[in-house]
């Protein structure tokens, strides 16, 4: 991967526990690698984030909310951070 990735692939999260493991591994399994998966957890309170920090793969980054804000919101905050050429 590229110091600044071609693709920032974003994320949202807020309590889908259940379901982030699957999704963050379908993102990482794609063939093209030069992209950086970009997961705004917006407060969960059911693990999902746990979940997510388990996952050891240099292109996650992660940021946290300490309140939730609502998708709309986290969204931004991630378009905010991403460093992609493209989102």
């Amino acid at each position: 991967m590229s110091a600044t990735p071609t693709v920032t692939v974003l994320m949202t999260l807020y309590n889908k526990g259940p379901y982030v493991e699957e999704a963050v591994h379908s993102v990482l399994a794609q063939t093209f690698a030069d992209f950086q998966l970009l997961i705004v957890d917006d407060a969960s309170t059911d693990g999902g984030l746990d979940k997510v920090k388990a996952i050891l793969e240099s292109r996650i980054r992660i940021l946290e909310s300490a309140v939730n804000t609502g998708l709309a919101a986290a969204a931004n905050r991630g378009l905010d951070a991403a460093t992609g050429d493209y989102i």
